[in-house]
């Protein structure tokens, strides 16, 4: 299984929903260069090669602008709403702790009743000073006072290189086929 993005572990949330939830055939998720669209995206299996899954449908509906079906992946394009387009900026540049305080309590909330990571995401969203401190027994170093307890994402690999994905010959259908047959 390829490792999660973080852009799947903290920007699903704005869909109400974390990378657990939202199905088996779930692969990753990615921005588009602009950072206004998250590519959301799943395994086909032969037996479901084009159908949306149902928790796209209840969950994105509204926001999907695109779905390209290209063997063996579907890829939705969802617009991420213009309001949370400075929680993905701060996100992109590692300042989790700075994103606006809705939008972490959100994430909070999508985690909650999931233990370990539920207390992990805390941890990063809040940093305090037991926090700090433990990361730096951890690393043996000292952290600054203000300082983010986890990773700087590396954009290369939050946003979609979308060749790796599709290519023209590997186009099965298209949005309005998809949305036609379901």
């Amino acid at each position: 299984m390829e490792k999660l993005t973080k852009t799947s572990l903290f920007l699903l949330p704005i869909f109400d929903t974390r990378p657990s939830s939202i199905g088996k055939d779930f692969f990753n998720s990615y921005l588009s260069e602009k950072l206004n669209i998250m590519y959301i995206i799943y395994k086909n299996s032969p037996e479901r090669e084009q159908n949306i899954p149902e928790i796209i449908k209840t969950k994105y509906e509204h926001a999907i602008k695109e779905i390209i079906t290209a063997f063996p992946y579907t890829l939705f394009l969802v617009s991420i709403p213009e309001e949370r387009l400075n929680d993905v900026e701060k996100m992109l540049n590692g300042e989790y702790s700075k994103m606006s305080i809705n939008y972490k309590h959100k994430i909070i909330y999508v985690y909650s009743g999931y233990g370990k990571i539920y207390k992990k995401m805390y941890e990063i969203l809040f940093p305090d000073d037991n926090t700090r401190k433990k990361m730096s027994e951890f690393f043996n170093t000292e952290l600054p006072q203000n300082s983010e307890v986890y990773d700087k994402p590396i954009r290369e690999e939050e946003i979609i290189n979308i060749g790796r994905f599709i290519n023209q010959s590997s186009i099965l259908c298209h949005t309005d086929e998809l949305l036609s047959n379901n």
